[in-house]
């Protein structure tokens, strides 16, 4: 292939995936309108369907701030908790344990783990903090804390508070807490507390992020457009709705893999 091919190839390419993402970002039509397995003209489909739909978001903490990323939807025949749990074991093993624990929401044990989560709050300079409470928290995950850390865990709480009441009178959420531990470093002079933090973070259900999903979801599976399979539905949710992650990536990277998916005429 001379240079001025490839230049030309390369052009027509990047054109090519420059139009996908605008297409991906708005939610909008490619081309068709019938999506079967057997069909010659693949994208898109014709009318709502009846599927019921699971949304997968993740949410974890990174430098002391929440964050929640769709990650997917899985397709289930119902929404009962038994379907649910089935359809959630082809994901991550941290989301079978999120499913669980959100199981358990309202028992006594998941009523006095919220409790045990409230004495981390700093509003009103830590009036909440409680060490019993908290060292009880973390004995829920037996996996994070180990015996010998539960007892410096302990310690840790008695220097904790007294650090955090001195300084720290401002903050007002759990979230708020996690972010000034990063940035004055004290999420490493208290481990097990901000490890504790992290975990408290994580729990809540990320409605927002979910309600979020099935909004985009009826704007990129509208009435006109049913016959959509699964997979590329999938897909195209996560880059509608992630579009921050979809904005970052770069032509060339798209490129590599596209080239990389099988042996083409064309070569960059």
């Amino acid at each position: 292939m001379s240079d001025q091919v490839q230049a030309e190839y390369r052009t027509r390419l990047g054109a090519s995936i420059d139009c996908t993402q605008f297409l991906l970002r708005e939610g909008l039509t490619f081309r068709g309108h019938d999506e079967t397995n057997d069909s010659k003209n693949q994208d898109e489909s014709k009318d709502i369907s009846s599927k019921e739909q699971m949304s997968v978001v993740l949410r974890y903490v990174d430098e002391g701030y929440v964050i929640e990323q769709f990650i997917g939807i899985i397709y289930v025949n119902n929404t009962s908790a038994l379907s649910l749990k089935e359809a959630i074991d082809v994901c991550y093993t941290i989301i079978d344990m999120q499913l669980q624990e959100l199981n358990n929401r309202f028992t006594k044990s998941s009523t006095e783990l919220l409790l045990c989560m409230a004495c981390l709050n700093p509003s009103n300079s830590f009036a909440a903090f409680d060490r019993q409470k908290l060292s009880r928290l973390a004995r829920f995950y037996p996996r994070d804390f180990s015996a010998i850390e539960l007892s410096m865990l302990e310690d840790q709480l008695q220097n904790y508070i007294i650090d955090m009441r001195s300084e720290f009178v401002e903050l007002k959420s759990i979230g708020d807490l996690a972010v000034k531990m990063v940035v004055t470093k004290r999420d490493k002079v208290y481990l097990l507390v901000y490890q504790l933090l992290t975990l408290a973070l994580i729990l809540p259900v990320a409605t927002v992020t979910i309600e979020r999903t099935f909004s985009a979801m009826n704007v990129v599976k509208t009435r006109l457009r049913n016959r959509m399979e699964d997979q590329w539905m999938n897909d195209c949710l996560i880059a509608y709705i992630e579009k921050d992650l979809l904005d970052k990536l770069d032509n060339k990277l798209i490129m590599d893999r596209f080239q990389r998916m099988k042996t083409r005429k064309g070569q960059l």
